[in-house]
């Protein structure tokens, strides 16, 4: 006699052998789309930040030599009206006679490199119409290499211009912007703007 409730003990067998059966067909199938979909979005991902991390480090350099001006041009003690910046690199980098006055102190746009509206250098008008004394090309040259062998800095040249503003009460305002020049095509890479406020 069974109690109630208690199957045979060849129906529990049968029962748990069709439980541990494994998947279908079908749902294998169902995984591998799945699964393909992911993979399908991950690949895709990859050139997409690849493609960021070239632009930040492009916007990075760029911020740098827009740094490396600016601290060059106030590092020049009152009354200087142009000095020359030495290269960091002579391979690369001829040393150059920058322009640190306004030449035009009635006006309200300084001199050098001309702005655009929101008081950032234009980078719409070619570098040749820019006084000189107020722009130069900026190479950056490879750092040594990681034990990787890759280089550890963007190398490149950049477009560096610069304005400078004074006021009647002696306050210069100064402005440098870099860019990466040439642009390559279809980038769309926003000039790196750093800008000081002197008083003497």
């Amino acid at each position: 006699m069974f109690e109630h409730g208690a199957q045979p003990i060849e129906r529990q067998k049968w029962s748990r052998r069709k439980r541990s059966r494994g998947f279908t067909l079908m749902e294998v199938l169902f995984a591998i789309v799945i699964l393909s979909v992911g993979v399908m979005g991950l690949a895709m991902v990859v050139p997409f930040a690849t493609q960021n991390d070239y632009r930040t480090r492009v916007d990075t350099t760029a911020t740098f030599v827009a740094l490396r001006q600016l601290e060059q041009i106030l590092a020049q003690p009152p009354g200087v009206v142009t000095f020359t910046d030495g290269s960091d690199n002579p391979g690369l980098n001829a040393p150059i006679v920058v322009n640190v006055t306004d030449l035009n102190t009635a006006d309200l746009v300084g001199s050098g490199a001309p702005l655009d509206a929101n008081g950032n250098i234009d980078f719409t008008v070619a570098q040749g119409v820019v006084a000189p004394g107020y722009a130069r090309i900026y190479g950056v040259a490879p750092t040594p290499v990681n034990p990787n062998g890759n280089v550890r800095v963007n190398i490149g040249r950049y477009d560096v211009r610069w304005n400078i503003y004074q006021n009647a009460n002696g306050i210069k305002t100064v402005t440098v912007a870099a860019q990466l020049s040439p642009l390559p095509a279809g980038a769309n890479f926003l000039p790196a703007n750093v800008r000081a406020v002197q008083m003497r």
